[in-house]
């Protein structure tokens, strides 16, 4: 597990889901740490999701971390809207409802790992053109968060300008944001 600061656009969310009624329970490995004093009693966490299982471990890995510092987390899904020209999809509504549906799987699965774990969240799903972690860095920024969580891998898909996704976006994130960037493996 790493944390670093790092030196350094983008969109609103355009939908967004509640808490769900029934954790999951899961299994996850202890893990500690203390946070900058000057986050407050609750540190705004800003956590990416791709609905892989590799995220979705990774996840449940950070989750106790977030618990033990009192954090709330925003589950952030982005639908890389480029796809749709770079994929050449013919039915663009279909895609889009499709996209949606598993953005809201992913968002809710993490969501569930966080009731269990008596972590505070809410869900977003963000569409945009371009880079994820633009994106990520922009909502960071823009929205005063004090920590972002992304996992070292997930989904490989291709975004808009042919990177991998998680990988890439992670790496970003590591080297461009200005708020504090948890990362962790899925194995960890």
């Amino acid at each position: 597990m790493l944390l670093r600061a790092s030196p350094g656009g983008g969109t609103s969310p355009t939908a967004s889901i509640g808490s769900i009624a029934e954790p999951s329970p899961t299994v996850a490995r202890p893990v500690a740490w203390h946070g900058p004093s000057s986050w407050g009693d609750s540190p705004k966490t800003l956590m990416c999701v791709d609905g892989s299982e590799p995220c979705a471990k990774t996840m449940q890995s950070l989750l106790p971390l977030l618990a033990q510092i009192n954090a709330t987390v925003e589950c952030v899904h982005i639908i890389d809207m480029a796809l749709v020209e770079k994929l050449m999809v013919v039915d663009e509504e279909a895609w889009v409802l499709t996209a949606n549906r598993r953005a809201k799987a992913a968002i809710q699965r993490i969501g569930a790992v966080c009731d269990a774990h008596g972590v505070a969240w809410t869900g977003s799903i963000v569409k945009s053109r371009g880079s994820p972690a633009q994106v990520m860095v922009s909502l960071a920024t823009k929205q005063d968060f004090d920590l972002v969580a992304i996992g070292s891998q997930g989904t490989r898909a291709v975004s808009s300008t042919g990177d991998n996704w998680m990988g890439t976006v992670s790496d970003m994130l590591v080297s461009f944001c200005p708020v504090p960037v948890l990362t962790a493996g899925a194995n960890v």
